[in-house]
């Protein structure tokens, strides 16, 4: 395939691969983990496990500190989390180096791009905004509209940028 013939649409995740949001998501975790349980995690710990998501990476925090929890505790402490993020979701969050660039090649190329992210889509979206990346995107749909395969269909799109930079 040329690229300059491109009639394809190409997927990327957000989290990771778009945008280096650990530092943001990082700063919420921890903010909610103060407020609720008081202890917050090491931020490389919870760097390694932004693919998961919010909810699972506060469980995780829960249970690595011996806590146990509720549903309704770890929806609480998801709530915080998630008042918390959307105030400062785009704060320490930065585009990856050359990111600009290569979104401008691809949509030259006549390549429509789109993202799946498991964040939620309202804030997928600010997120997309905040960059001035909105309408550079066709489409931006949350995992969650895809219930039974969302986690794999994330995983799978963590990996995709890796093939669009190889074509």
């Amino acid at each position: 395939m040329k690229l300059s013939d491109c009639d394809r649409t190409i997927v990327f995740d957000l989290d990771g691969t778009l945008l280096d949001t650990a530092p943001d998501l990082i700063a919420a975790i921890n903010y909610a983990l103060r407020n609720s349980v008081g202890t917050p995690l090491d931020p490389g710990v919870i760097r390694s496990l932004i693919s998961k998501g919010g909810r699972e990476m506060i469980k995780f925090c829960l249970q690595n500190n011996g806590l146990d929890h509720s549903e309704h505790e770890l929806h609480m402490i998801f709530e915080q989390f998630i008042e918390y993020y959307k105030k400062n979701l785009a704060i320490n969050t930065k585009p990856f180096p050359g990111l600009i660039q290569e979104l401008d090649r691809l949509s030259n190329f006549g390549c429509k791009l789109a993202v799946c992210t498991n964040k939620l889509e309202s804030l997928a979206r600010e997120l997309l905004s905040a960059f001035g990346y909105l309408t550079t995107f066709t489409r931006s749909q949350a995992a969650t509209h895809f219930p039974c395969a969302s986690r794999i269909l994330v995983t799978y799109l963590v990996l995709f940028p890796v093939l669009v930079v190889a074509l």
